[in-house]
């Protein structure tokens, strides 16, 4: 038996919005993501680049890990990318 795993990520835009989620392809959300194929608020701002993602094995852990990184406030956010990401890159890939 695998375990299915779950990523808790932050996403920035080109005008630096940053959208934290949770979901169970990490690969396919930030595909998706930079074709513009998602909901609403994440295609209205262009959000598009991957820098942070937190593994989880329960869907729950990883639900709870993304509510309380959308509870952070921007600097917040911004230490969490800078301290798990602290060269920026764009873990999404091209």
């Amino acid at each position: 038996m695998s375990l299915r795993s779950y990523d808790a990520h932050i996403m920035n835009s080109l005008c630096h919005t940053l959208c934290s989620g949770a979901t169970n392809d990490l690969e396919r959300r930030a595909r998706r993501q930079k074709l513009g194929a998602t909901g609403s608020f994440t295609a209205r701002y262009n959000v598009e680049r991957l820098f942070s993602a937190e593994q989880r094995h329960d869907v729950g852990a990883a639900i709870a890990r993304a509510s309380a990184d959308k509870r952070l406030s921007r600097t917040g956010k911004l230490a969490l990318i800078e301290w798990a990401n602290p060269q920026w890159n764009d873990l999404g890939g091209e």
